[in-house]
């Protein structure tokens, strides 16, 4: 019996994660515009507009901000209607929220978060390392974003063979103008963008890797060749959960002829 029981548990499990799918692509999600600027001192600015969309009330807003060992986040704060910032310090994040004078109804508003990270490159052997989260499934609320915008600006002009957007699958597209880089997005949960500078001298705030150009560029090959062989399984995924559970009920079934 014991057998019998565990089976149906794991059936109706699969009830709830089938209708949680059906439900998320459902789910309202929010327009966000992204301006970063990588100056010649090492220090990127972030500046993100996020637009929040509800038929019912909200009173505030929020993001989180990644903390990392020996970067400093500096300047922040966020601008929008009525309201007040607040910063709270956790262990391994910052929170930046906007709270409203009178409840958010029904309508649309936005809201302008900025930071610094101080530093936010790293100088490796003939190499600079900028990687930057536009958007982070773990630290931004609705995370699914319907539309993103996002232009990454420098005091030194960015190289289009050394710019990479992951992941590599995502629904992304880029062009370059000026020496900027512009990235449109649509229906994405993570972006990250990782751009290389060759031998530019950063002035003041960076880290030292001991990384050269020929190992990000296999770093990247390596990365690639991941996400093709991921693409490629994704379609067995849940034919394979299926024929899994199906051997692990007849196994079941053999030991107790009683499972029925």
């Amino acid at each position: 019996m014991k057998y019998k029981f565990f089976s149906i548990m794991i059936i109706l499990l699969i009830i709830p994660i089938a209708q949680a799918s059906s439900i998320e692509k459902n789910k309202e999600t929010p327009y966000v515009w992204e301006n970063i600027f990588i100056s010649q001192s090492g220090i990127v600015h972030y500046s993100k507009t996020i637009m929040y969309s509800s038929k019912t009330c909200f009173n505030k807003t929020e993001i989180k901000i990644p903390k990392k060992e020996n970067i400093t986040l500096w300047g922040l704060s966020a601008i929008g209607e009525n309201g007040t910032f607040e910063s709270n310090d956790f262990e391994n994040h910052k929170t930046l929220s906007y709270y409203f004078q009178n409840p958010v109804c029904n309508k649309s508003i936005n809201i302008t978060y900025n930071y610094f990270l101080i530093p936010g490159v790293i100088k490796g052997n003939n190499i600079t390392i900028t990687e930057i989260n536009i958007i982070k499934q773990d630290y931004d609320k609705n995370t699914k974003i319907k539309e993103l915008n996002a232009k990454i600006d420098s005091d030194y002009e960015l190289n289009k063979s050394l710019f990479w957007i992951k992941p590599y699958d995502n629904n992304c597209t880029k062009y370059f103008e000026e020496g900027n880089a512009y990235i449109i997005c649509e229906n994405v949960s993570n972006v990250e963008i990782r751009t290389l500078f060759l031998n530019k001298e950063f002035q003041n705030h960076y880290f030292y890797s001991n990384k050269s150009l020929d190992d990000i560029l296999a770093e990247e090959l390596n990365q690639k060749r991941k996400t093709k062989i991921r693409q490629m399984l994704e379609p067995f995924k849940y034919p394979l959960f299926f024929i899994f559970l199906i051997v692990f009920l007849f196994g079941a079934s053999r030991k107790n002829k009683n499972i029925f």
